[in-house]
């Protein structure tokens, strides 16, 4: 094999566009699901496994690793960005979920008060009409 040529050429492909839908797959919200989690997670590992096999033939073979390295970060992109939306998602979420709380506990506040003030009003009438 000549001087510049790589010999994992197909693995730099393969594992830059698993790393590009990894990446792709990462920044949509229906992958954000629990249930659906895992395959920008997947995609991520293999092709950043690819792309590492592939970038160290490349250099043992003194070729171009740009295919690779592009790989490379587009896979560990695509790993990291899931939890970090997920672990957002989950915050969000939960925020969400105490401030309806809060909400509930105001408006039960809120008919306590009424009747309260409806009772005052119905001892009123009594008063009146004894």
């Amino acid at each position: 094999m000549s001087e510049g040529q790589n010999p994992a050429k197909g693995m730099s492909v393969a594992g830059m566009i698993l790393g590009l839908v990894a990446l792709v797959f990462s920044l949509v919200p229906c992958f954000w699901l629990p249930h659906l989690v895992w395959i920008p997670l997947l995609l991520g590992i293999v092709g950043l496994v690819l792309s590492a096999i592939s970038r160290s033939k490349a250099k043992k073979a003194s070729a171009k690793t740009g295919m690779s390295t592009a790989g490379l970060v587009m896979s560990i992109l695509g790993i990291v960005i899931v939890p970090i939306i997920y672990i957002t998602v989950i915050a969000a979420a939960a925020s969400i979920v105490d401030e309806l709380g809060d909400q509930m506990e105001n408006n039960q506040e809120l008919q306590d008060a009424f009747q309260q003030l409806g009772d005052q009003i119905e001892d009123e009438l009594e008063n009146q009409g004894n």
